[in-house]
């Protein structure tokens, strides 16, 4: 036998490990990992077979081995494909197993060299690998319904993450009853909800959706998920509805803890319209008092939801407490910042679906601020939101498509003839078509845009594209921001995939789904270093790591974040504990959103086709 191995080119053979629906975008990369990949030809064939086949290798089997029943066990992909490469389409009648041969194409971009093939055209269901002479995909499904997976998992980590009870294999029961409000030192029975991340904090900026999207499985998720989504709904809010005062002011969060040396709740508590990031670790449970308006708001918007999927009394009570938070909400005002007005806005049209008493009139007036907003540039990237006053674009880490979700709300609600819905709708097109998808062909990959940045921080340490008029524009979050910090953006892009579902289901565009797809497939395995951001989702991932629970069930990862010059980056082991392996509600009730709008032949809630906005 030889005792010389053969040594392939190394690639990171990335490709969703989650599937496909059989009409759904279908992409593999190839992605070099050392100089010596460079080497490879601008063409390589790719096989994909089921996973019962193999392309045959050429090994050097011992001879007593000869005749055994099973194949030589070590380092099977220890030598190139006895296979022939021919007919690089679809094999009329393809052999060895194979059911579909293309070729890979070298393709140069922004993140160096890679190699990339499509093969939207194989339809037929089934459990399948990609195998090249350099190597293989993980397995991966052909299916109906691939992302009814994502909802499962999502109920499993929610339940993963009550807090006030034990949950055997995770966490023993901790936080039953706190806390004390940090004005006074009262204690308040502000026990249950969910944990947010991983740690003990209960934010109601991040956690409150998750009753959303229950409420979403609830009305339109697999029958066997509806009466799990009620529970965790009723579970949620056992603590939510300790939260607000009598007088309707709803606090912001429980175990915020301290905040960090040097930093104060008035100037440093947001960052990129993103809540509490300069919170230090708890000393005590306490209620963190403090007014925050994008909190009220979406309290008022997720009771109002509750009201329309709890039973008769479960119902009313949400409604009522709905009512409450908005009336204190509109006496108290804020900002006027584009997520506060966003949020008032879809406030106002859950509550008003929901039987309160809204008035048209206010609608209007929410609606034609935040249609005033969105720039209508004619030279390069346009159609994104901007701050108040146009100081700087709207940018979220955790909420970037709030501003076109409230407009596509009221498109889901109004007459399809009123003039703000005609409004809302072409306002939608523009941020997709025009923003969105514009940017997503700067990569390989179809991710879409963090964010416009009108006047980019510290252009000589970090590098921003041209978005047009001396704009800037990132994929991924500047790293040298003013509180440096820097947060993956697996939440935004589910957030960008949910909208993207969800709209053109409605408007009735095929290639807005695509697109959604493409960010779901990167999540799930196709990015360049071909790893899974959720956790039980196919075969690789990074490291999850967190100090305050070894491992949670379902959870979905913050992801790649930016390196100076925007290209991805995601840690691989626990040297970092927290940033982008750290898991987080965010991106998994986002992409639970974006599965239930996906599946079968499902619906975006209380809407029917209308007509497209101009693309």
């Amino acid at each position: 036998m030889s005792t010389q191995p053969w040594q392939p080119l190394r690639f990171v053979h990335a490709a969703t490990q989650l599937g496909f629906r059989p009409n759904s975008p279908k992409t593999i990369t190839l992605i070099p990992q050392d100089a010596n990949a460079q080497q490879a030809p601008d063409s390589i064939p790719f096989a994909l077979q089921p996973v019962k086949s193999r392309l045959e290798r050429r090994l050097d089997v011992p001879a007593i081995w000869k005749d055994a029943p099973w194949p030589w066990p070590f380092d099977p992909l220890n030598g190139p494909p006895l296979e022939p490469w021919h007919n690089h389409g679809c094999a009329a009648e393809p052999s060895g197993g194979i059911a579909f041969l293309g070729e890979l194409r070298r393709a140069e971009s922004r993140w160096g060299s890679c190699w990339q093939a499509h093969f939207d055209a194989f339809r037929t269901e089934g459990i399948y690998q990609i195998e090249t002479a350099y190597g293989m995909t993980p397995p991966f499904v052909i299916d109906r319904d691939p992302y009814t997976k994502l909802v499962r998992d999502y109920l499993t980590y929610l339940h993963a993450q009550r807090c006030g009870v034990e949950i055997p294999g995770i966490r023993r029961a901790m936080d039953l009853e706190d806390a004390v409000r940090d004005t006074d030192g009262v204690w308040l029975p502000v026990g249950g909800g969910w944990y947010n991340a991983g740690d003990r904090r209960k934010w109601l900026s991040l956690t409150q959706q998750n009753l959303e999207t229950c409420a979403r499985i609830a009305t339109d998720g697999h029958p066997d998920f509806r009466t799990t989504a009620l529970d965790e709904m009723r579970w949620g809010n056992r603590y939510f509805h300790n939260m607000i005062t009598p007088e309707g002011q709803v606090y912001e969060d429980v175990g915020g803890g301290d905040l960090r040396e040097g930093y104060n709740y008035e100037q440093h508590w947001w960052m990129e319209n993103h809540p509490g990031c300069i919170a230090a670790g708890f000393k005590q449970r306490i209620i963190r008092t403090t007014y925050n308006p994008w909190v009220q708001f979406l309290f008022v918007r997720t009771q109002a939801q509750a009201a329309l999927v709890l039973p008769a009394e479960e119902g009313v009570r949400c409604r009522k407490l709905a009512e409450r938070a908005w009336h204190y909400g509109r006496r108290r005002g804020h900002d006027d910042r584009t997520l506060f007005l966003a949020g008032e806005l879809r406030a106002a049209l859950e509550l008003k679906l929901a039987g309160g008493d809204i008035d048209d009139t206010d609608i209007d007036v929410l609606a034609d601020r935040l249609l005033g907003r969105q720039d209508h540039g004619d030279q390069g990237l346009s159609g994104y939101f901007m701050e108040k006053e146009g100081v700087d674009a709207y940018r979220s880490v955790a909420f970037p498509c709030d501003p076109a979700f409230a407009l596509l709300r009221l498109c889901e609600l109004r007459n399809q003839g009123d003039a703000r819905s005609l409004a809302a709708a072409a306002a939608i097109g523009d941020y997709i078509d025009r923003f969105l998808l514009a940017d997503a062909q700067s990569n390989p990959f179809g991710v879409t845009p963090y964010g416009i940045f009108i006047n980019p921080p510290l252009p000589e340490h970090q590098t921003y594209r041209d978005a047009g008029r001396g704009r800037g524009v990132r994929t991924f979050i500047h790293p040298f921001n003013a509180q440096k910090m820097v947060h993956g953006t697996n939440g935004a892009l589910m957030h960008h995939a949910a909208l993207l579902t969800r709209a053109g289901r409605m408007f009735d565009r095929p290639e807005w789904l695509a697109a959604s797809e493409r960010l779901l497939q990167w999540s799930t395995g196709h990015n360049p270093a071909g790893l899974s951001l959720f956790t039980e989702v196919g075969f690789h991932h990074p490291v999850p790591m967190s100090s305050f629970v070894h491992q949670i069930p379902g959870a979905a990862l913050n992801g790649f974040c930016g390196r100076p010059d925007d290209t991805p980056y995601v840690e691989t082991s626990n040297i970092e504990e927290w940033n982008t392996q750290e898991v987080w509600d965010v991106p998994n009730y986002y992409a639970t959103e974006a599965a239930l709008n996906l599946q079968g032949d499902s619906r975006a809630p209380k809407t029917a086709p209308r007509t497209a906005p101009p693309a």
